[in-house]
């Protein structure tokens, strides 16, 4: 058996040859292992300074050899257009094709912008609508006004409505016949002459306070008292 004196000195010793070991292994490691240049470093920290972020125009340009670009420019351009009047929605591009939706003015569809076929294919495979039914906001609102104007002869070639007084450019007087207005026009025929009218005013005022109060009155044109008054802001008649 060994002194408890002589056991310490057997440990240390066997500790200092394992470390002692371990470093001679570290340095020749080291050795083997390639030293990074100084110029190699110094290029990648260039690419980390020049590197710019991939923009949505940096894409399409990397997909030039992939797909054409036109194509690109139809597929994913895309914008909203407003239905003129009426308009059938058919299943492919062509009278030949079966309606499958009917869609009235005001109504928004999406389309590919670059589209200049005759017929719009609508996004997400909705169908197809021939392209002289679909206009812009503005558009739309020329051939609203043309329309209404349109009823409003009408309506005054019949006799119903005899006068239009401007009041101011937010309020508008109709004086129509007592007679035909209350016996030959249902409840909703009255209502929906003057929401379509307030409508049509509200499109051509650019002020948004008096868009906001755009509304019209009917006066009877014999005595020139007021029957009924809308306003468009509340949607109510009164």
């Amino acid at each position: 058996m060994l002194s408890k004196k002589a056991s310490t000195k057997v440990v240390l010793g066997v500790g200092f040859s394992f470390l002692l070991i371990v470093i001679i292994i570290s340095a020749s490691v080291k050795k083997e292992l390639p030293a990074v240049s100084s110029s190699h470093s110094t290029k990648s920290e260039k690419v980390a300074k020049t590197k710019k972020t991939v923009t949505e125009d940096d894409f399409f340009r990397n997909l030039k050899g992939y797909l054409d670009d036109a194509l690109i420019e139809a597929v994913v351009r895309t914008e909203t257009l407003y239905v003129l009047s009426q308009a059938n929605v058919r299943s492919g591009p062509g009278k030949e094709y079966k309606v499958i939706d009917r869609l009235v003015g005001a109504q928004t569809v999406e389309v590919y912008k670059n589209d200049s076929t005759k017929w719009k294919a609508l996004t997400d495979d909705k169908g197809h609508i021939y392209h002289t039914l679909l206009g812009t906001k503005k558009q739309y609102e020329e051939a609203y006004w043309k329309s209404l104007n349109r009823s409003i002869r009408k309506f005054k070639n019949l006799g119903l409505i005899t006068d239009i007084i401007e009041v101011d450019e937010s309020h508008h007087k109709l004086y129509v016949d007592y007679n035909l207005w209350t016996y030959q026009l249902t409840q909703q025929a009255r209502q929906n002459i003057m929401m379509n009218y307030a409508l049509g005013m509200s499109m051509l005022i650019e002020n948004k306070y008096l868009k906001r109060h755009v509304g019209c009155s009917i006066m009877d044109s014999r005595t020139g008292q007021r029957l009924i008054s809308y306003q468009r802001s509340s949607n109510k008649f009164f």
